[in-house]
């Protein structure tokens, strides 16, 4: 892969510095051919990591603030954006990676996402292994690992300070520019989820405390918020939307608030990619 058509982007912020060792040494072992990395924080830091760039975008910054700071200083195409707690705990093989980078060329699209949440099964034609991505669906567009073509990343700024009221903006400015999205089903890019707000994934504390990794200023997770966290997710998936939306709408009774309330349009499937 040419090493000026992608950037590994990482972003992080000072709060999850105990993160970025293992991360990068996770990152050296399992891709040592990667492209161009840029690690993004807020605050100015003196960790030096080999053969990726430590970039301070400003103290305060979030995640989105720290985006729009780096972005002009990335001359690349397309940027495979990640977070800190997206450890990459298995081989990745960059011919994979630049046969996704080629479809994204060859077919103008806007972004593939490498990861299967929300999933799709609907195959996009001539191309191995990568599906069409549903506009209608919320989170279509996510922070799960994926790869961007640098202009389309560009075009949701700036969007909302927060991260979490950030990221389901993406897929309403998908929607509003019809741009192409495209997923895998993950295995370009695997990747161990380690932080759930904060705190330490049992699965993930397991996976690491058998490699001698202990992050110990981290919280575990307790076993009954995994519970919920897996039903909640399985639940999104099996439910159909207009199920969903009434659970929502149940819920929304009781004080329950949701960050897709802002973004919620009527928007014509059939326009969907």
């Amino acid at each position: 892969m040419e090493a000026e058509s992608l950037t590994l982007m990482i972003q992080t912020c000072g709060k999850y510095s105990d993160l970025w060792e293992p991360h990068m040494a996770f990152l050296s072992q399992n891709w040592p051919g990667h492209p161009p990395a840029v690690l993004v924080t807020d605050e100015p830091t003196n960790a030096v990591f080999p053969g990726v760039e430590v970039f301070a975008a400003g103290a305060g910054l979030h995640m989105p603030g720290r985006l729009a700071a780096v972005l002009p200083r990335i001359q690349t195409k397309y940027i495979l954006l990640t977070l800190d707690d997206y450890f990459p705990v298995y081989p990745i093989n960059t011919a994979e990676i630049a046969r996704l980078v080629k479809i994204m060329d060859a077919k103008g699209l806007d972004y593939i996402r490498l990861f299967p949440d929300p999933p799709s099964f609907r195959p996009f034609p001539g191309q191995k292994e990568v599906y069409r991505i549903n506009l209608n669906s919320d989170y279509a567009v996510n922070l799960y690992p994926g790869l961007w073509r640098k202009s389309f990343l560009e075009a949701t700024l700036p969007g909302p300070a927060d991260i979490w009221a950030y990221e389901v903006s993406l897929t309403h400015t998908a929607r509003q520019r019809n741009a192409k999205c495209a997923m895998t089903w993950g295995r370009e890019f695997p990747v161990l989820d380690v932080i759930r707000k904060g705190k330490l994934l049992r699965r993930a504390k397991r996976f690491l405390s058998r490699r001698g990794i202990c992050l110990e200023s981290r919280e575990t997770v307790p076993l009954w918020e995994e519970i919920r966290i897996f039903c909640f997710n399985w639940g999104k998936k099996l439910l159909p939307r207009p199920a969903a939306r009434w659970v929502k709408k149940q819920l929304r009774k009781w004080g329950f608030s949701f960050y897709t309330d802002q973004f919620e349009e009527n928007y014509d499937t059939n326009t969907a990619n």
